[in-house]
């Protein structure tokens, strides 16, 4: 699923088909200048150098970009989740699999309705472990990698 704003998934590919929704207003993080724009000022936070001061700015940037991501994602699920058409025309598609983002936990939340599997265009999100996002509970059951612990834990592990 993509919106008819996006620049960077494409409506037509060889490898992968894909259902364009049109949202009411566009999302400002599939504009190219919204990145652009956020690295720009990492950049120029980076460049003053290491300092408390440098360090509160840089993460007051991550999220606040982190939070405008999340929400734009989340209105996106919401429009998708309440269009009964469009649920019905991608069940009628017999998709199988959710190509996802795990930084975007909404992805999950689709394909769950759609009963769909789910697979990760990456590994890694900015708290860790992106199966994290789907992983049963306890996660310490799950290994990853750098983690010391494997697959064969006894329960205090």
């Amino acid at each position: 699923v993509r919106t008819a704003t996006s620049w960077y998934v494409k409506e037509h590919a060889p490898h992968y088909r894909s259902i364009t929704v049109t949202l009411p207003q566009a999302i400002v993080i599939e504009e190219e200048e919204f990145f652009v724009n956020f690295l720009v000022k990492m950049l120029e936070i980076k460049k003053e150098g290491v300092s408390p001061i440098g360090f509160m700015k840089f993460y007051w940037e991550m999220l606040n970009a982190l939070s405008n991501i999340h929400q734009q994602a989340s209105r996106l699920g919401v429009e998708i989740l309440e269009n009964r058409t469009l649920l019905q025309s991608i069940r009628d598609s017999h998709f199988d699999v959710v190509l996802l983002d795990p930084g975007l936990p909404v992805g999950v939340l689709v394909a769950h309705e759609l009963k769909l599997p789910t697979v990760f265009n990456v590994r890694w999100i900015t708290s860790g472990e992106g199966h994290f996002v789907v992983a049963p509970s306890p996660t310490s059951y799950v290994p990853t990698s750098g983690f010391a612990a494997t697959d064969k834990m006894c329960f205090s592990e």
